[in-house]
């Protein structure tokens, strides 16, 4: 009798054991999850007040949520520029060798024997141009769904591919399509009953002639953040006060800077940069010459110091130039950012546009570190020599 009771005692206390534990293990949950809850709500309330870095975390999450076969890429940058409420975004598309080859089984009419079919190359492709297409769709329409408080207005895409060069055997990622859609612009769109491929051409989307051929075309933006990690260090700039910001520096050192930087960014490729004009109303202005005789030409220069988004009138002003002077690019540069009518602008035409994340990251790349306030700039008297 003795030993049941022991052995009673010794299961009871087990059982408390566990209790115990398992009480312990439920309030470390509630603790955690508390704690999640209060992380999200605080990244909510950043969103709904348009804080750049929780914006793009919050879509970057409704990205993430989607669900795809494991042959689909999930790398994506994003990031939103507060000042015009334009999202933009770098996605990764799969390699046109992802798509299967067996197109299916077929049964023998005389063997009886099932054999299996494959996709002809033009079958191939065009089943690839689909997929793509759909894919830039679908990111269009979830990332609008998911924005429940509207701080975007409209997204650029970039969708790339990671492939070989055989040329010099590395692995580069190559543009082969890219789209710019309002929403106004988008909802107009009944994706239900759309052919991927027209849509994409609707709304005036800028792609490879054949996808699976990996074309590469001109880009409208680049990711600063991105820039800055895979843009390797090159010649340094003469070093300056790292707490400089540049939208507010005296006009004839921003003068001075622009025209180092232009003159740094293209030295490799022999470009005789001259001043043309420069005034705080105007910006500053150059032209290039590049002499190579295939792809040489006039390049147009223009950078403007600026706290607000640069409008249209000032991208039409350099498409203008660049016309009139038979230039083959124009570079318009801005410490703030540019209106979505002055990207919808620029988009197919031989003009790049650089906002002030751009700048800096240019900058960077040459070792020269600045930031820019744009708050900052406008409270200064710098600003109004």
């Amino acid at each position: 009798m003795s030993d049941y009771l022991d052995a009673m005692n010794v299961l009871e206390s087990q059982k408390q054991q566990v209790l115990a534990e398992t009480e312990d293990a439920r309030l470390a949950y509630e603790v955690e999850r508390r704690e999640q809850n209060e992380v999200a709500d605080v990244l909510y309330i950043n969103y709904q007040g348009r804080q750049p870095e929780a914006v793009e975390q919050y879509l970057e999450m409704a990205m993430q949520q989607s669900v795809y076969p494991d042959s689909i890429p999930r790398n994506a940058e994003l990031e939103y520029h507060r000042d015009n409420r334009t999202l933009f975004v770098a996605m990764e598309l799969p390699h046109p060798d992802a798509i299967p080859r067996e197109k299916g089984l077929v049964s023998d009419a005389i063997t009886k024997q099932y054999r299996i079919t494959e996709y002809s190359p033009a079958e191939r492709s065009a089943l690839y141009k689909d997929i793509v297409f759909k894919f830039i769709l679908r990111t269009f329409h979830e990332l609008f769904a998911a924005d429940e408080a509207e701080v975007v207005d409209a997204i650029s895409l970039n969708a790339w591919v990671r492939t070989l060069n055989l040329g010099n055997g590395q692995y580069e990622n190559i543009c082969i399509a890219t789209l710019f859609s309002s929403r106004a612009e988008f909802s107009t769109v009944n994706l239900a009953q759309v052919d991927p491929a027209l849509c994409f051409r609707f709304l005036k989307g800028v792609s490879a002639p054949e996808l699976s051929d990996l074309t590469p075309i001109p880009t409208q933006f680049t990711i600063s953040k991105k820039t800055k990690e895979q843009v390797p260090t090159r010649k340094q700039l003469e070093p300056i006060d790292p707490d400089k910001n540049l939208a507010n520096t005296g006009w004839v050192e921003f003068q001075n800077l622009m025209m180092e930087l232009f003159g740094k960014e293209f030295e490799q490729a022999d470009t005789d940069l001259k001043l043309i004009a420069s005034s705080p109303e105007n910006g500053v202005e150059a032209v290039g010459l590049d002499p190579d005789p295939v792809r040489g030409g006039r390049v147009i220069f223009v950078a403007r110091r600026s706290t607000k988004p640069v409008s249209v009138s000032a991208v039409r002003e350099l498409f203008g130039s660049v016309i009139h002077e038979g230039a083959i690019k124009g570079i318009l540069a801005s410490t703030a950012d540019f209106t979505p009518e002055a990207y919808e602008f620029a988009r197919n035409k031989p003009l790049s546009l650089l906002n002030g994340s751009t700048l800096l990251g240019l900058f960077e790349k040459h070792g020269y570190k600045l930031r820019i306030n744009l708050r900052e700039a406008v409270s200064l008297e710098s600003w109004l020599s």
